[in-house]
């Protein structure tokens, strides 16, 4: 059974890594990044052949470049010549992610000593990830460590029986659901009204708030009209862009609370975090990652200019090496040095993901109400939500690794949209060959408003 119980002994050695000096931080980099390349060269078929001519015991973070980008059709197509743990296969965590039971504890993700979760991102094709404990406590407790930081010099005395609560992704087969219990986190379903999530709220009185930035804002908005009493000291949001409108009304709601924002994905695990303090800068977690903004060509921009999409090499990826993993962000690198005088790469600007809701009358609903369903199943490997005026028609290019089951994915869907205040949607399910691309710059789309 693997421990993904809060580790505070853990949590402190990371953050005696945040005072590093630029030399010590460029000397871990440098060996990890050698770790990383050697193992996957030995260990994998797929990087033995995409590294060939890089010596993985001179190799150096300039030479990332060198390394073509490995897209998310790259590591779905090649997954099982990606993967190091011998006998695990993207067809068997398939079977497994099919097999967990309605309530899974975390325990019941583990294949082959990996914890295995399934991701669909903004793109909606989904992504399998598998990552041993260690693997993910290292990736996923980085953003804690920030945290633990301003409230110790801010003076506040550290509680490990906090009260924390997370308005996040409610299915608990989704990756948000793991994490949440596995931290000690008190989940309160995204997908529900939000009077009840005041309700659920108010009976816990939490003192750490997390979740989606779409999400929090409406209980900020809640607080300031006095429809939600409650005094959280650190709110931590993630998963979606924190604009500074939201940024202002959680301020507004909650003076005394420390605001954080954090930035990862399913795949890599929490790449940056905000300080908790004045600079509205993300702090990159250089001491598990390295990240390229790119242009549209695939060439890293210098810091001050905006990428099209985000290259990022977990450093500490063992089962499932991730090197120069794209991500379909568009970030942009601080120029100015830190003004708290820190090592770590600073981001100034990110873009993409916001997360908006779905609206029909009175009634709203989270984008997520349909994308856990959609992503769990391993017969889906894209699809396009497309909002109706009573519901939505769901487009879907099937896998072929296992049977689409519509029934029980518009039901699931349907119970969702019921929980949220849709009493009867209507919902349809159409399997496609290609997703069709809308807008004027033709991009997929996971999810289309209703005109």
């Amino acid at each position: 059974m693997p421990d993904l119980s809060y580790d505070l002994a853990f949590t402190l050695r990371l953050l005696e890594r945040i005072d590093w000096s630029a030399e010590r931080l460029a000397r871990h980099r440098t060996e990890r990044l050698r770790v990383l390349l050697r193992h996957a060269a030995d260990g994998s078929p797929f990087w033995r052949k995409r590294l060939d001519g890089l010596d993985p015991e001179a190799a150096t973070l300039d030479d990332l470049a060198r390394i073509p980008v490995l897209h998310k059709e790259d590591l779905m197509a090649h997954w099982d010549e990606i993967v190091t743990v011998p006998g695990l296969s993207l067809e068997a965590c398939r079977r497994h992610l099919a097999s967990l039971p309605p309530d899974p504890a975390p325990d019941d993700f583990v294949l082959r000593g990996c914890l295995v979760f399934s991701t669909g991102g903004t793109t909606g094709r989904q992504a399998i990830v598998a990552r041993t404990p260690a693997e993910w406590k290292a990736t996923n407790y980085t953003q804690v460590r920030w945290a633990i930081r301003r409230l110790l010099a801010d003076g506040v005395t550290l509680d490990p029986n906090v009260v924390q609560a997370g308005v996040l992704g409610d299915t608990p087969r989704h990756y948000a659901g793991v994490l949440t219990r596995a931290t000690g986190i008190q989940p309160v379903p995204v997908s529900i009204p939000l009077a009840e999530q005041c309700a659920r709220l108010e009976a816990m009185k939490p003192e750490v708030l997390t979740g989606y930035p779409s999400a929090l804002v409406r209980l900020a908005r809640a607080a300031i009209a006095g429809g939600l009493r409650i005094e959280p000291i650190t709110i931590s949001l993630a998963g979606e862009c924190l604009t500074g409108e939201i940024r202002g009304l959680l301020r507004a709601a909650w003076p005394q609370a420390r605001i954080f924002n954090v930035y990862g994905s399913t795949e890599s695990g929490l790449v940056a975090s905000s300080t908790g303090g004045d600079d509205p800068c993300l702090y990159v977690n250089d001491d598990f990652f390295a990240i390229e903004p790119l242009d549209d060509c695939g060439t890293p921009v210098a810091p001050g200019e905006s990428g099209e999409t985000l290259a990022v090499t977990c450093l500490e990826s063992r089962s499932l090496p991730l090197i120069r993993y794209e991500l379909t962000d568009r970030v942009t690198l601080a120029s100015e040095p830190s003004p708290e005088g820190l090592a770590f790469t600073r981001i100034a600007r990110l873009e993409g993901r916001t997360c908006d809701w779905l609206r029909w009358g009175d009634a709203e609903a989270h984008p997520y109400t349909f994308t856990t369903p959609l992503t769990d199943d391993p017969a889906v490997g894209l699809y396009q939500v497309r909002q109706t005026a009573g519901g939505a028609e769901v487009l879907v290019v099937p896998t072929g690794a296992a049977r689409l089951d519509r029934e029980r994915l518009l039901g699931e869907i349907a119970r969702g949209l019921r929980a949220a205040g849709v009493p009867s949607p209507t919902l349809s399910l159409t399997c496609v060959e290609e997703i069709p691309r809308v807008g004027a710059g033709q991009k997929h789309r996971s999810f289309v408003p209703f005109a």
